[in-house]
């Protein structure tokens, strides 16, 4: 497969990205808001940014209309209840070169523009509406097109089949977002949908994303942390609370334990059957004693670890 076949799980979508709500209640709070806080007025998007590199996270400014690749310290804070935005971004890699850039989706009137150059005006008041721009390759001729994916049914629309009028949008308070990728390696883009599992405590900080993370040629799914931009994949991690119980010492009198660990669930349906994606975060903590006494003093390190597994069952 070329390698323009794996950049298309944005969003994101988009949680999150996306991707966190990210791209999906999108316009019933589209992925980021414009307000003037630079903490709060970023999308998550996921591509290929140079040739011939993996998928990674990127952050897409609303206010400027640039994408931030890298960060300096902490990547910024994404708003998972934004209000409705006039633009929305969508990567791809729309030329075929092999490398992705955005594309900026009007859902009033499906109008796409590059986003590369000065913000355009938009709606001064946008209503909510259910249609999320994604991008992919449709016919494996290694270009990505933009598609509409509506909230409401997962339907995929071609852009000259709009703009769709809606009267009246009320976002369901946990809707499936869409996810875009070459999932079995064959060239051609389809489509997954995700969603928290409100059942098993879902959580704003992940946003689930799709790439190919490895540059095999075939995508997966894997979720990036918002508060730390660090991409989560394939990594097991603790296997429940109770194996972080005790502590392992070293001998040397330093010892090691974990703590706060936590899971959160996402469902992912694609061709109708679902995996569950449990992502899993917990403390890492080393410790050393600066005196032979039990119970003294002791110099102590934590890292923050994450962990994701995939389980697959009925819808």
């Amino acid at each position: 497969m070329q390698p323009t076949k794996k950049e298309k799980r944005r969003l994101s979508i988009a949680s999150a990205l996306l991707l966190g709500l990210l791209f999906a209640l999108f316009l019933a709070a589209s992925p980021a808001s414009a307000q003037l806080d630079p903490g709060t007025r970023w999308i998550l998007l996921t591509g290929k940014w140079t040739r011939d590199a993996a998928d990674t996270p990127a952050w897409f400014d609303l206010s400027t209309w640039t994408l931030a690749t890298k960060f300096e310290g902490p990547p910024p804070r994404i708003a998972f209840d934004p209000e409705p935005q006039p633009w929305v971004p969508v990567a791809g890699d729309f030329d075929g070169d092999g490398v992705d850039t955005v594309m900026m989706f009007d859902p009033a009137t499906w109008k796409i523009v590059p986003a590369e150059g000065r913000p355009l005006e938009g709606s001064s008041d946008p209503e909510p509406q259910p249609w999320i721009p994604v991008a992919g390759d449709w016919d494996g001729r290694g270009i990505d097109t933009v598609r509409v994916f509506d909230v409401r049914d997962g339907a995929l629309h071609r852009l000259e089949e709009g703009p769709i009028k809606v009267e009246r949008y009320d976002p369901e308070p946990n809707p499936w977002r869409p996810l875009i990728g070459d999932f079995d390696g064959h060239g051609v883009d389809t489509l997954a949908t995700w969603r928290d599992d409100e059942k098993i405590g879902a959580s704003t900080v992940w946003a689930q994303v799709a790439g190919d993370w490895d540059g095999d040629g075939i995508d997966t799914f894997g979720a990036v942390h918002v508060p730390t931009g660090q991409l989560v994949s394939g990594t097991a991690g603790p296997q429940a609370p109770e194996s972080i119980s005790g502590k392992a010492y070293s001998g040397n009198g330093c010892w090691t334990f974990t703590s706060n660990y936590h899971q959160t669930v996402k469902v992912i349906n694609i061709g109708g059957a679902c995996m569950y994606i449990v992502i899993k975060t917990w403390e890492e903590w080393s410790c050393c004693a600066f005196t032979a006494y039990p119970g003294g003093p002791a110099a102590c390190s934590m890292k923050t670890k994450f962990g994701q597994q995939v389980v697959t069952g009925a819808c």
